[in-house]
């Protein structure tokens, strides 16, 4: 419904528009876009305060924001728990929705890892617009097993989209139709070359390199308290091979109350050295 009336709105906005001039009608149309950003900023009511997101950037982002509180409730009750003075290490931030609310506690340290240019770009403007930047690193980078230069393959290019993949062997799919190069470090790596505390809490929600994430943290999980990770569209044996095997080997175990609540993509898994 909402594709059929944006249609009939851009219709009539063509129709006013044709007499003028090519200069005046762009122009016209210019201001007519700005107004709109403008007014399409939703302020959300948190129990930390408020936040300001832009919705007119594309239906993913207005999604988002009129979701806040429904999208995954399971993962705004765990940000609820960090410690004051801790690390949180949000990967595939996306336009920010949980690191600017983690944010909103001043005593957190945020590390905000998306490697999308266009949804880095708005996670850039959310920060300035909560006035958020003092307290959150933002990199346009990606994570993985090994540190160099990788191709993001996206099928989108909009802001808010998800669906993109890391990696050459992606480039094949039919589906992309972008690849932009990001430079992409190991956690370690990260941490260690550019002076970053080491992170107390990690969420991972990126598309099939979970597991090479987690591989590059290496050491820097004896620090790690916890992490929630999207495990939507695995298969069961894949998730325990790849992702709940080798968390166990590095003292996790999954939190298993998290995954009955809320979106139930997510899977929250905790590390048995830290007291309950």
């Amino acid at each position: 419904m909402s594709r059929r009336y944006a249609a009939v709105l851009g219709a009539v906005i063509r129709t006013l528009s044709a007499p003028l001039g090519l200069r005046q009608r762009e122009r016209t149309l210019a201001r007519l876009l700005a107004d709109f950003e403008r007014e399409g900023v939703a302020a959300i009511d948190t129990a930390r305060g408020a936040l300001k997101l832009y919705t007119l950037r594309s239906a993913h982002c207005a999604s988002a924001a009129r979701r806040f509180f429904d999208d995954e409730p399971e993962t705004l009750a765990w940000i609820d728990t960090f410690a004051p003075g801790s690390c949180f290490l949000d990967v595939g931030a996306n336009i920010g929705i949980y690191t600017l609310y983690a944010a909103l506690e001043p005593r957190i340290k945020v590390i905000a890892v998306e490697p999308n240019g266009i949804n880095f770009g708005l996670l850039i403007e959310h920060l300035a617009a909560n006035e958020l930047d003092s307290n959150v690193t933002a990199l346009c980078v990606a994570l993985g097993a090994r540190s160099g230069l990788a191709p993001l393959n996206m099928r989108q290019l909009v802001a808010g989209a998800g669906g993109a993949a890391l990696g050459d062997a992606a480039r094949h799919d039919d589906g992309f139709t972008f690849s932009q190069a990001v430079p992409c470090y190991t956690i370690g790596e990260l941490v260690s070359r550019f002076e970053l505390p080491a992170p107390r809490y990690i969420k991972i929600d990126v598309d099939g390199t979970e597991q090479d994430i987690i591989a590059g943290a290496g050491p820097l999980l004896a620090e790690c308290e916890s992490i929630l990770m999207e495990v939507e569209h695995r298969s069961a044996e894949d998730i325990e091979a790849t992702l709940e095997g080798p968390l166990r080997e590095h003292g996790f175990a999954e939190i298993e109350d998290a995954r009955r609540r809320g979106s139930g993509r997510n899977r929250l898994y905790r590390n048995t050295r830290f007291s309950a």
